[in-house]
């Protein structure tokens, strides 16, 4: 299989650049000027730049109430809202210690940040089938709790998470306490809503949607107190300095569309992996409306998940073996585990929307061949 032919399966690590995404970004890089200048060249990029914001903020019901700030990713964006929560709340209660409700499978970004925030964190675990119970995330909350935190989608198992009845829940608890989103996996495969979500941060990242990788957003309520983390010339409503990237945010803004992998295609895949391969467990279970459409996260018996990896490049296909932020570390899935099983040898198949049945027979024979030679 030449590189031309090859085929890419590992689609919830980053998307290729869209084409309406490509278009737009080459236009934007036209508008050199910076968006803080008051002249002719600064004016047109500050336009660009504030329509981008306005197209994201309305794709998820972001339009009024909030803010939308751009960052360099999902990963600052998860920083940037647990730090300025943590670090307004230490300045205002400077006795008190806070407390954060998380779900055990966020991404790393997340559960690094609250590490280094070094702050009391009740981590809830889910199911076997990789739900985190919403009245469970709700029970756990105290009176010192000031931020509880539930991804819409899984980034390994593709499983999505009760984030309406949490969002709801909070509501009716009539609390202080703050609700942050990761919709990373999410966004461009379910309808996100902040409103229907009842969220007060909503973190959202272009790779996964077919705009550039290092661009992201975090939508944030306007009444909310906050530290930046980042400073210098205020830009971004003051939350995060830096001259902005222009023509990322109207990539961006251009790829923002859904893109589903069709039913049929994505049961076939398994249906026919489960017969050449009757002992694989395919985490989440079957493909349906609780799981992203076209990601599938699977544990196989007795294989090395780097090595099959490898082989599968070596035969033309891309594949993952989870988190791509995580592909440095030795150590195994903490999702898997959290879900009470082994945390070796799964592998993650994410397909582009345009994949057709005869690249998953080619990935399906290539299964069968490196499964052969282990």
């Amino acid at each position: 299989m030449t590189e031309t032919t090859r085929i890419y399966a590992d689609a919830a690590a980053a998307r290729p650049l869209s084409l309406e995404a490509k278009k737009a970004m080459i236009e934007a890089l036209a508008l050199f000027g910076n968006p803080g200048s008051l002249h002719k060249e600064g004016v047109a990029a500050k336009k660009l730049l504030e329509s981008s914001r306005k197209a994201i903020a309305d794709t998820v019901g972001a339009a009024s109430g909030y803010k939308t700030i751009f960052t360099s990713g999902g990963t600052e964006s998860c920083n940037m809202a647990i730090t300025g929560v943590l670090e307004t709340y230490k300045k205002l209660n400077p006795h008190k210690k806070a407390h954060v409700v998380c779900s055990a499978i966020e991404h790393s970004a997340v559960l690094a940040s609250l590490q280094a925030a070094g702050v009391a964190v009740t981590y809830v675990s889910p199911s076997a089938e990789g739900v985190v119970s919403a009245n469970d995330m709700l029970k756990a909350i105290t009176d010192d709790t000031v931020l509880v935190i539930l991804m819409a989608t899984n980034n390994e198992t593709g499983v999505h998470q009760e984030v309406t009845v949490l969002g709801k829940g909070l509501q009716r608890l009539d609390s202080t306490v703050l609700f942050m989103c990761d919709a990373s996996q999410a966004l461009g495969s379910i309808a996100l809503d902040v409103r229907q979500l009842h969220t007060d941060f909503l973190v959202l990242s272009a790779g996964k949607v077919g705009g550039p990788k290092g661009v992201g957003a975090l939508i944030m309520k306007d009444d909310i107190a906050f530290t930046p983390i980042i400073h210098g010339g205020g830009q971004e409503f003051g939350m995060r300095s830096g001259t902005e990237r222009v023509a990322g945010a109207a990539a961006f803004a251009a790829a923002m569309k859904f893109q589903h992998v069709d039913t049929d295609v994505d049961t076939y895949f398994i249906d026919k992996l489960k017969q050449l391969a009757p002992d694989a467990y395919v985490v989440g279970g079957m493909p349906g409306p609780h799981k992203k459409s076209g990601m599938h996260y699977v544990q196989f018996n007795d294989i090395d998940a780097e090595a099959f990896v490898l082989y599968m490049d070596a035969r033309g296909i891309a594949v993952g073996t989870g988190a791509a932020c995580d592909s440095q570390k030795k150590s195994g899935s903490h999702v898997l585990k959290a879900m009470g099983l082994r945390e070796e040898g799964a592998i993650r198949f994410s397909f582009l929307p345009s994949v057709t049945k005869e690249e998953v027979d080619a990935v399906l024979q290539a299964i069968k061949e490196v499964l052969r030679s282990k």
